[in-house]
């Protein structure tokens, strides 16, 4: 199984193209689009995208994931490797939250060219690209490595080929500086808005356990939650706690909190985006 996390959208062949590069060179992969709609270039809502779902999946699942700003230039091509999961991308930090796995195994530099599929080979079958008697001398585009070489490395390794075929081990990969929420004192915790899904919901970086610690020093005190004007009395439980076109905050399905307009979008309506300050106050 193979899935695919991208910024191409749907308009252009780009993620057909990949499929097709996929099927060729292992034609009984299962292919599992978990989203095209990523913010181009937003590496930061891949990454959280990608830890939010890629547990789901089978033990053995190739996660593919090409948000790619610096297509063509020194950024490497790097195969991350778990205890269940291998990962595909590039070395831009899209990949920072599955490094913080325990069961992470290594992580890969990708150099094995003979796998790429290239300018070359694009007028015959991908299957046919792996063990060119001379690997060094192929072309891939500068444009779509996400056709001519993470596609073509996450079926092959669908296929069998074992990690350390693909590369060596590296220790200086790329990790995003992360924004973490702050406890201020025993009644006051502070985050930030990190993301924002198509309901216009406003996620914060503040986790459930780190909210917990501190409502068990507040036992039986009620909470009120602000983010620019707007204040918030009480975490709800489930969305319809909120009137209809009411803000209300809940802890979501990826475990963090996040302020929801019920049946409206709180990004719009409440002019807040990425960035914006998050506190819970303990009253």
């Amino acid at each position: 199984m193979i899935t695919l996390t991208t910024d191409f959208g749907t308009k252009d062949p780009f993620v057909g193209t990949m499929k097709g590069v996929i099927l060729s060179i292992c034609p009984d992969a299962i292919l599992i689009d978990i989203t095209h709609q990523i913010e181009p270039y937003h590496i930061l809502e891949a990454a959280l995208t990608l830890k939010a779902s890629h547990h789901f999946f089978p033990v053995g699942t190739v996660h593919l994931a090409v948000i790619d700003p610096g297509v063509g230039g020194p950024r490497r091509p790097i195969l991350a490797e778990t205890a269940k999961y291998c990962f595909v991308a590039p070395d831009n930090g899209v990949l920072s939250l599955v490094y913080q796995d325990k069961e992470l195994k290594a992580v890969r530099e990708i150099t094995a060219r003979e796998f790429f599929l290239t300018l070359e080979d694009s007028a015959g079958s991908p299957g046919d690209s792996a063990g060119s008697p001379d690997p060094a001398k192929k072309r891939v585009s500068s444009t779509f490595h996400g056709r001519d070489i993470f596609a073509p490395v996450a079926a092959w390794l669908a296929r069998g080929e074992k990690p350390e075929c693909f590369g060596p081990i590296i220790y200086d990969y790329n990790s995003l500086l992360l924004p973490e929420a702050q406890i201020l004192s025993d009644t006051h915790l502070r985050g930030k808005i990190i993301y924002i899904d198509s309901f216009g919901n406003l996620m914060s970086n503040i986790d459930h356990p780190l909210f917990q610690s501190l409502q068990d020093k507040n036992k039986g005190r009620g909470c009120q939650i602000s983010l620019g004007p707007k204040v918030i009395k009480g975490i709800n439980r489930y969305y319809g706690e909120a009137r209809e076109k009411e803000a209300g905050a809940i802890f979501n399905s990826w475990g963090y909190l996040e302020v929801y307009i019920n049946q409206g979008n709180a990004h719009q309506q409440l002019g807040l985006g990425t960035g914006t300050a998050i506190n819970i106050i303990f009253l």
